[in-house]
């Protein structure tokens, strides 16, 4: 799993399975690389694991909460991406 394939997934269609392995992907990415925090690469690995964390805990790219009665159209953990 690369940070290419990360950036490619639609974080509110996939499956929870998609989200939580690339939450743990970009986590053990990060804290190896925390030494090199001033470059670009690092800066958007940040921002992409920030959007990652905000998908997983059920909010929009914006830091808003979706409301319980919405209906969120995830693809089954069975038809997992990465």
């Amino acid at each position: 799993m690369t940070i290419q394939d990360i950036k490619n997934l639609d974080l509110y269609k996939c499956s929870i399975q998609d989200i939580n392995k690339a939450f743990k992907g970009l986590q053990v990415y990060l804290r190896a690389n925390i030494k090199h925090w001033n470059t670009d690469i690092y800066q958007d690995a940040l921002k992409l694991f920030t959007l990652v964390k905000r998908a997983r805990l059920g909010m929009t790219p914006d830091g808003y909460m979706i409301g319980y009665n919405t209906n969120r159209d995830r693809v089954p953990n069975s038809q997992s991406v990465l």
